[in-house]
């Protein structure tokens, strides 16, 4: 892929998901001008969703896991849906994501159910699905890929990345992943991650990475990295 400030980046189908990139080089150049590999929704991404943490990763996990029994009452309010209904979300459903969204936009304006037509995402070009039936398909088959997935760190990382994704609500979708993604976690013992300390803008850089790319690299670290701030912030 060559080097320095003029590197293109534009990776082989497939192949995209842990590729190091450097984000700043890569959103160096304009919407117009980036090289996508992935403009539209792609829908083999959900099955090449697999293997995605080494041991030692996951090592992190087991030992914030390790930690949290009795540091349940220090959690943020916004986990209190999921405490009361841990083993409903052990394994998520469709209607467990709907009933999350509908959660966090009470007494907002924003229309709850799966979008009817399409959304735009400042940014990037990626376009994603704007019909209601493959929405739902996709929807689907995101839930059945992730009932069988063991590992659930893994679970949770994918809920995150591909909620947003798919933008199956006309808004609040990012809310919405961050929220399931957590409830997978402490559903099955893991500590939830906070997102306080991440910057917003390299949050949405890494999203735009995943969307143009399907590279889950920046999305991973920072999911790793939220993990350690839980530990460390709340223990």
């Amino acid at each position: 892929m060559g080097g320095g400030r003029h590197i293109v980046y534009r990776l082989k189908r497939g192949k995209e998901l842990l590729i190091p990139i450097d984000l700043d080089v890569y959103l160096l150049k304009d919407t117009d001008s980036r090289n996508f590999t992935y403009e539209r929704f792609n829908f083999e991404l959900i099955n090449n969703l697999a293997d995605l943490f080494s041991i030692e990763e996951l090592d992190l996990f087991e030992f914030g896991k390790n930690k949290l029994q009795d540091k349940f009452k220090s959690l943020d309010k916004t986990f209190d849906t999921i405490l009361n209904k841990t083993d409903s979300f052990k394994e998520i459903t469709i209607a467990d994501i709907r009933s999350v969204h509908n959660e966090l936009i009470k007494n907002l304006d924003i229309t709850s159910g799966i979008r009817e037509s399409g959304v735009g995402i400042t940014g990037t070009k990626y376009v994603p699905l704007d019909n209601k039936w493959q929405i739902e398909e996709a929807l689907s088959k995101l839930v059945g890929h992730v009932q069988n997935v063991t590992i659930v760190p893994e679970k949770a990382l994918i809920f995150l990345a591909l909620i947003s994704y798919l933008q199956p609500f006309t808004d609040g979708n990012k809310r919405t992943s961050r929220l399931v993604s957590n409830a997978v976690l402490l559903a099955n013992g893991y500590f939830p991650l906070s997102y306080r300390s991440v910057d917003e803008v390299e949050y949405k850089k890494a999203l735009i990475l995943f969307y143009e790319q399907n590279n889950i690299y920046h999305l991973k670290r920072i999911f790793l990295q939220q993990q350690q701030f839980a530990i460390d912030n709340y223990f």
